[in-house]
């Protein structure tokens, strides 16, 4: 028997996100239920567009985890923080908002960026702005 899971990624700039038939693991795609505005209008085949969704979270979460691990290796948090605040522009910008200036914010950059190189970059994936 195959399980087939509908997976709603929350990384779609609009109100109605892209919906991908996936097996147990959301990585594996068995078929597009529909993609938002903004993945449709990139113009890429479904099977790529379902690879820069995935890319796009994880280049996302290893951004914010980078952050965190500093934050909390600076006492500023602790490990029950929930994470750094996100949203997600019109053109599928993910923006990280650490409430830094000067030179703090450009250390958090460094280290997001150094985060996000380690996953693979495919044509539509999201830009990680921190702020």
């Amino acid at each position: 028997m195959t399980v087939i899971y509908t997976f709603f990624p929350d990384c779609c700039p609009s109100g109605n996100p892209c919906a991908f038939h996936v097996d147990a693991n959301p990585e594996l795609l068995l078929g597009v239920v529909r993609l938002c505005s903004h993945h449709a209008s990139l113009g890429l085949s479904n099977s790529v567009t379902h690879r820069a969704v995935i890319n796009s979270t994880k280049v996302r979460e290893a951004a914010r985890w980078a952050i965190k691990q500093q934050w909390m290796t600076d006492g500023q948090v602790d490990k029950e923080y929930p994470g750094v605040p996100y949203t997600v522009d019109a053109d599928g910008t993910i923006r990280l908002a650490t409430g830094t200036v000067g030179l703090e914010r450009a250390q958090l950059q460094v280290l997001a960026a150094t985060e996000v190189a380690k996953i693979a970059q495919v044509p539509g994936i999201a830009q990680v702005v921190v702020e």
